[in-house]
């Protein structure tokens, strides 16, 4: 059932309902009768009674037959109503739920989130920053070039402790969900692993998805960079997932969880500072481009990805991050092989 079906189906009869309980075209005479008796003489054959002492049965007939007509005439038709209307408001919110939870638990990707319960740091943001409304669909460029400086905003501690010497010396950000793995609370047809997570009060089982070749790109990467999975997922299930991917972290150095994000305009943001890592030394590869809007030069774009068995691109962004191991300042290449910043702000004449 689409969202729009489900919400007409609801609205139709919550409708209905208004109407059959405060319509006043609805039929009265059950109760316009029951008002006559009442203020009428006693029907003859109601007085010859009248002087006996009512039978049980008797006494129960001559009560709740105007009773029934007088009320049980509408009520019970508003009782069907209300009954159908819940049942329809349940299928309704279940066929959300599933997605809400996802868009609650998992990392947002290309939406714009309505989460109510985070610090929305537009408040820091001028008039000439704020995004144009006029747009039906989330540019992730256009979201950029709006973005404020990052001086606007109040400072943050570093959340990583300083780097050890053994280290290699650059760093590397990666992002999880849609970069590295897909995951869903609705079983998939096929997957990869599946874990319980409890979330809200509420227990669930995760599908898994792993990205093609994802071992062996771990595999390498975390013998030519420090690696550093930095989601916006919350922390209750990507840090269960990252003990199975990787259980002895081995690969994998640090984690930042949503916790550690900027939430601005309804995104979650990643400000590499928090890292306390040399930007010149340090790359982030993601799905979403506006994750890493305040620092783009740092940013690899990677195509999402939502379970494409024949999908090289991990293998793609190896090759290109062989090649930069060794540069003192990863911006110019990065800037250089994908250009994101004439997307956002068009070609520089």
């Amino acid at each position: 059932m689409s969202e729009n079906s489900a919400s007409s189906s609801v609205f139709s009869l919550l409708s209905s309902l208004t109407n059959l309980v405060f319509d006043d075209k609805r039929p009265k005479t059950p109760i316009k009768q029951e008002a006559k008796l009442s203020k009428t003489s006693t029907p003859k054959s109601v007085k010859n009674d009248a002087t006996k002492t009512p039978s049980k049965s008797s006494n129960s007939m001559i009560h709740s037959t105007p009773k029934k007509n007088a009320t049980t005439y509408w009520k019970t038709p508003v009782k069907k109503a209300v009954s159908t209307l819940k049942n329809a408001i349940n299928v309704h919110q279940e066929a959300f739920h599933s997605e809400e939870t996802e868009e609650e638990l998992f990392s947002p990707s290309f939406h714009v989130d309505e989460a109510e319960d985070e610090e929305d740091l537009t408040a820091y943001m001028t008039a000439e920053d704020e995004l144009p409304q006029d747009d039906d669909m989330f540019n992730p460029f256009t979201f950029i070039r709006y973005l404020p400086d990052l001086s606007n905003f109040p400072p943050r501690k570093v959340n990583l402790p300083r780097k050890t010497r053994s280290c290699p010396p650059i760093t590397l950000v990666l992002d999880l969900d849609e970069t590295l793995v897909h995951c869903s609370t609705t079983p998939l047809k096929t997957y990869d692993l599946t874990f319980e997570v409890e979330f809200n009060s509420e227990h669930y089982t995760v599908y898994v998805l792993k990205r093609p070749f994802l071992q062996e790109f771990l595999e390498k990467v975390s013998t030519m960079f420090e690696v550093v999975i930095f989601t916006a997922s919350q922390k209750v299930y990507a840090d269960k997932l990252l003990n199975i991917l990787d259980p002895n972290r081995k690969y994998i150095k640090h984690r930042l969880f949503r916790d550690s994000c900027l939430y601005v305009h309804g995104n979650y943001l990643k400000d590499l500072t928090v890292l306390g890592r040399d930007l010149s030394q340090t790359i982030i590869v993601d799905n979403a481009p506006q994750s890493f809007g305040f620092q783009l030069s740092n940013g690899i774009p990677i195509e999402s990805w939502y379970g494409a068995r024949d999908d090289t691109q991990l293998l793609s962004v190896l090759e290109f991050l062989s090649d930069i191991v060794g540069v003192t300042d990863v911006r110019p290449t990065i800037e250089n092989a994908f250009r994101l910043k004439e997307l956002v702000y068009g070609r520089q004449k």
